[in-house]
């Protein structure tokens, strides 16, 4: 079992500080929050967000404010996320019923999800929930990390021979039939990708499928600096999570290492 913290990746936009009583902005609707935070051009692209209360003994306040979806690629959908916190300035503890609490620097981040296999459209893109965050400073990256990911699933489905080694292992029994595991994995609780994957590798006893069929040797080499590992949230009837670690090699595609494991996120 894994515990994994759930933080953004994300990049300063603009600190706009706005004091104001902790009721006031418990009542406040997503869209009013971004007119009064973000710049015009972003706030008018808000469409939604959430407004909660984080633990602290202090009153604080997560604010996630979500832009409009849009196509960036065949079927790929890039949505940007502006976060901030509200925090009260005095001691901690609350000092009253209702203090003040100031917004943080506003910071944002932007996320992408696949359509696959259907073409992404505004349309297609404004029904998609989930959406992977990678490196701030990277885009291009997670985006292609999300159009392999989609290419080896397509790969998979198929019925041509894997011209990369599959390896999958899963303590609820999904890898039964890895090939048939990779092209069925859930793409609507992907939430991630991260570019260090020696945290992610298939225990010993993994199964194997493809040309180098059972090569846990290779899975203990070392993966070449930025090997992306797509996170899945939990799925099925177990609740189980997905790591998806994408290897290249010499410009292809040389491994695709699956662990389904239990995890608890906080």
């Amino acid at each position: 079992m894994l515990a994994i913290a759930v933080a953004l990746s994300v990049a300063p936009i603009q600190a706009l500080p706005s004091s104001m009583p902790a009721s006031q902005l418990e009542g406040m609707a997503p869209l009013q929050l971004a007119r009064l935070l973000l710049p015009a051009g972003a706030a008018a692209q808000v469409i939604d967000g959430t407004i909660s209360r984080g633990r602290s003994p202090s009153p604080v306040f997560v604010v996630h404010l979500w832009q409009r979806p849009e196509p960036v690629g065949p079927m790929l959908c890039r949505r940007r996320t502006h976060s901030t916190y509200f925090m009260t300035s005095g001691p901690g503890g609350y000092v009253d019923s209702d203090p003040d609490v100031s917004a943080q620097p506003v910071m944002s981040s932007d996320g992408f999800a696949s359509t696959y296999p259907d073409r992404a459209t505004p349309e297609r893109c404004g029904r998609v929930t989930a959406f992977a965050t990678g490196r701030s400073d990277g885009p291009e990256e997670t985006m292609a990390a999300v159009n392999l990911l989609t290419a080896a699933m397509a790969a998979a489905a198929g019925r041509s021979p894997l011209r990369f080694e599959l390896q999958c292992r899963a303590e609820d029994g999904s890898c039964g039939n890895p090939r048939a595991a990779m092209a069925a994995l859930p793409l609507d609780a992907m939430f991630g990708v991260d570019f260090g994957s020696s945290a992610y590798r298939v225990p010993n006893g993994g199964n194997g499928s493809g040309p180098q069929s059972g090569g846990q040797a290779a899975a203990a080499a070392v993966d070449p600096p930025g090997t992306p590992t797509i996170r899945f949230g939990m799925s099925g009837r177990s609740g189980h999570s997905w790591f998806v670690t994408l290897v290249s090699s010499r410009g292809r595609l040389a491994q695709v290492r699956m662990w389904r494991t239990p995890v608890i996120y906080h």
